[in-house]
């Protein structure tokens, strides 16, 4: 029995001096991730469609509110118009709708308040 336990012993110790190191696998690496570009909404107001409704709006502003800055009046008009009114208003130019488009707009709860807040620090 001695023997076995002998031959074992040496037989363990030799398989360790064989025994190669098992280089770890590397981690898998994700394949980067591609996002597509949003698309720019079909109804969103482009920057000289703006600028146009702003100019509209301040025109409109100036004739109720002579002598007073009122482009701070025009960006609570401006920013509470939807973006088919800032169309509508770019396109109407010099003509007559501007006017109720605009008092339409001037009537709506934000846009009123906006514009109260502006008088009060004024």
């Amino acid at each position: 029995m001695r023997s076995v336990l002998i031959l074992s012993a040496a037989a363990l110790s030799l398989a360790g001096c064989a025994v190669v190191p098992v280089q770890p696998a590397p981690a898998p690496v994700a394949p980067p991730v591609v996002v597509a570009p949003t698309p720019t909404a079909p109804s969103t107001v482009g920057s000289a469609t703006r600028a146009a409704a702003v100019s509209v709006v301040n025109r409109e502003m100036a004739a109720r509110l002579p002598g007073v800055n009122v482009m701070p009046y025009t960006s609570c008009v401006v920013n509470n118009a939807t973006q088919a009114e800032l169309a509508d208003l770019a396109s109407s130019g010099a003509s007559g709708g501007a006017a109720g488009a605009v008092a339409s707009i001037v009537k709506r709860p934000a846009a009123s308040s906006c514009i109260a807040a502006l008088s009060r620090t004024a």
